[in-house]
């Protein structure tokens, strides 16, 4: 499984944060072979309009199963959904703990 999780910092022990595309950075875990990358998209995040679509579409192209954000806009959240990605938002804590729960099968907020 490959899961996607939101953040405004490098670190991965740093809290889930912003606006799915707005946010600069994207921690990709994948469960399978326990490497977890960042993603720099701060490019896409600096866009005036559209960096939910960018960020979707990147995630698609990269295989994302799961994508976890504090909040995801509606056409994000559309694109996703309409590949079978799973998404959550409301997702609190740090990267690494959200990553966990998703893994796991722990709870996230799923609006």
């Amino acid at each position: 499984m490959i899961i996607a999780v939101a953040s405004s910092d490098k670190n991965i022990d740093s809290k889930v944060s912003g606006v799915f595309g707005k946010v600069p950075f994207i921690f990709v875990a994948d469960t399978e072979s326990r490497i977890v990358k960042i993603l720099d998209i701060s490019k896409i995040a600096a866009l005036p309009y559209e960096s939910g679509k960018g960020a979707a579409e990147l995630l698609i192209r990269i295989g994302a199963d799961r994508v976890a954000a504090v909040s995801i806009e509606e056409e994000p959240r559309e694109i996703l959904a309409g590949k079978g990605i799973a998404v959550f938002s409301g997702a609190s804590g740090t990267a690494r703990e959200v990553i966990d729960r998703i893994a796991t099968g722990g709870r996230i907020e799923n609006k």
